[in-house]
């Protein structure tokens, strides 16, 4: 019997060896299981995951070719943007000069038509004269158009004759200036609209000097003491040594012209010698200019560039010059480097070349002691 029970008890054991064993297989069996069905999902996740990562990547690329075609867009915009501005800026520098251009004809227009107002008025008041008279101005006047020489006594006859007549003074040479040998009606009316075009720079250069000398003596000065500066013009010399042109511009160093510089205070000009037209140019000459402030009302030195068009020296152009206070300068000697400015250059804000040249305002006693 207890041989029984000890077979009895490790029958059961085995048997329960078996079933534990048996249970730890189906537990095997189902984490082998599920354990595939977790690499199976894990594999089709993968799968999944790679798909999106190549449709991340392939958009990836479209937007890099995307950005990379913008970019050259971009570019292309930004070089017509800036072709359109450099046009733009061509466009309003031609329009400025051509208002320039309209302007002084403008005022050409006007001057020509005061002349042929007082020409006007002149065959107006030769209908009034004695037949004679009439005769003599005809004369004259076909005289004068077809560029022969007047006849001195008979001009005088005339007006002497026309004078007596009306109790008027003789118009003729406000219309038509003395002439001059060798000179046509158009070559006057051309020089004419020099000078007009020469005063009206002046003009706006004389405005730009005093505009610079009031703001640079603002800074340093009171009321009361630029005041009292105003009154301290003295007789003496105007001193000036031009040392050299600079930056001269293309068309002029193209045109290989003689060029000339002018100095002129008041009525009183001067001119250096004849200069072969180049980028920078040396001049080296001195200049002294007598001032007296009873005489002279200009309180402006103008230093001004010529260009002569042809082998005939009275045909010259206007090229750029400028204005200078030399009152800043009384017993105080400076080298100025000073901007050329032409008729269109102040409209347009540029310049026409640069001039270096030493400067010094000198009393009178101060001249005479040394």
């Amino acid at each position: 019997t207890e041989k029984q029970r000890k077979e009895l008890e490790l029958k059961n054991l085995k048997e329960e060896q078996i079933r534990r064993l048996e249970y730890e297989r189906k537990l095997y069996q189902e984490d082998g299981q599920k354990y595939q069905a977790e690499n199976k999902q894990k594999e089709e996740d993968m799968k999944r995951l790679e798909a999106e990562k190549k449709k991340i990547e392939h958009e990836i690329f479209n937007l890099d070719e995307t950005k990379s075609n913008r970019l050259r867009e971009n570019k292309l915009q930004e070089s017509e943007r800036r072709k359109f501005d450099e046009e733009t800026k061509k466009l309003e520098k031609e329009k400025m000069k051509k208002e320039v251009e309209i302007k002084m004809l403008e005022e050409e227009r006007i001057q020509k038509a005061k002349e042929q107002q007082n020409e006007d008025n002149i065959l107006t008041n030769l209908q009034n004269i004695s037949s004679q008279t009439v005769r003599s101005s005809v004369y004259s006047l076909n005289f004068y158009n077809s560029n022969n020489n007047y006849d001195n006594q008979r001009n005088s006859t005339f007006e002497s004759q026309q004078q007596q007549s009306m109790g008027v003074t003789s118009a003729w040479s406000i219309v038509y200036p003395s002439p001059v040998k060798g000179i046509r009606r158009e070559n006057l009316d051309i020089m004419q609209g020099k000078n007009l075009r020469l005063q009206s720079w002046r003009n706006t250069a004389v405005k730009s000097a005093r505009k610079a000398a009031d703001n640079a003596a603002s800074k340093n000065l009171s009321v009361q003491q630029q005041q009292q500066q105003s009154n301290i013009y003295k007789k003496g010399k105007v001193k000036l040594g031009i040392k050299s042109l600079n930056n001269l511009p293309d068309n002029c160093v193209q045109l290989n012209k003689d060029i000339f510089v002018q100095v002129q205070l008041g009525s009183k000009a001067q001119t250096s010698r004849m200069l072969k037209s180049a980028f920078n140019v040396d001049v080296n000459e001195e200049f002294e200019t007598d001032f007296d402030p009873k005489e002279i009302e200009d309180r402006e030195l103008f230093i001004e560039v010529f260009i002569r068009k042809d082998d005939d020296e009275e045909d010259v152009e206007f090229l750029a010059g400028a204005a200078v206070s030399f009152l800043d300068f009384l017993k105080s000697p400076q080298t100025l480097d000073l901007k050329l400015i032409g008729e269109q250059d102040e409209l347009l804000d540029e310049c026409s070349g640069e001039i270096l040249l030493d400067i010094v305002y000198l009393p009178d006693a101060l001249t005479s002691k040394k």
